[in-house]
């Protein structure tokens, strides 16, 4: 291997974490900053959020989603920095991220580091 392939395997991230089944859980809950529930015209979607997929063409990890419904998740996308949005809509986004895994955990009863259940 060359120096050049080495330092290029280095820097390289990691691929992000994909639960299907989380993406799932996540289209079935109410929307994060509004009352929505999704009706047809406005559904609920799994909003992938966290900085590492912005701007790089590569989603984040599926764990950093949260369920907003169709026009949050359009405006949640207007903003250029997530830091933005989350202080216009007093969101502790870590805080909320972590709630909703917790959730999804106690729902399926899937261990803290979900390894078998999500295939890492």
């Amino acid at each position: 291997m060359t120096a050049h392939q080495i330092r290029a395997r280095e820097f390289t991230p990691e691929a992000p974490t994909r639960d299907p089944k989380y993406l799932a859980f996540l289209r079935r809950q109410s929307c994060a900053v509004c009352p929505s529930t999704g009706s047809g015209w406005n559904p609920i979607e799994a909003a992938h959020t966290g900085n590492r997929g912005r701007a790089t063409g590569q989603k984040s990890d599926d764990h950093d989603a949260i369920p907003l419904c169709a026009t949050d998740h359009v405006l949640y996308h207007e903003f250029d920095r997530e830091a933005d949005w989350a202080a216009k809509y007093n969101i502790d986004l870590p805080a909320l991220r972590e709630r909703y895994l917790a959730r999804y955990r106690e729902a399926n009863r899937l261990p803290g580091d979900c390894v078998e259940a999500c295939g890492e």
